[in-house]
């Protein structure tokens, strides 16, 4: 009768919710489009502005973090 292997637990690593790559990429996003926003939408009202940027931080956000499972970290 053959032995049972028994299987061991790998050790899992923390997760990282806002790893380096993900945090520039967060930055990048939000200058870029708060930016971008001043010079295309300058007369338009202000909180317009602020939507932009904030939906270009979460691109940004979003790329650095698919960046990060495909290659790591910096």
């Amino acid at each position: 009768m053959a032995r049972a292997r028994v299987k061991r637990r790998k050790e899992e690593k923390p997760r990282d919710w806002l790893p380096l790559v993900a945090f520039l990429g967060t930055m990048a996003g939000f200058l870029g489009a708060y930016l971008g926003a001043e010079v295309l939408l300058g007369t338009r009202p202000h909180p317009l502005h602020w939507l932009v940027a904030g939906s270009g931080g979460l691109l940004g956000y979003l790329g650095g973090m698919i960046r990060y499972w495909r290659r790591g970290d910096l």
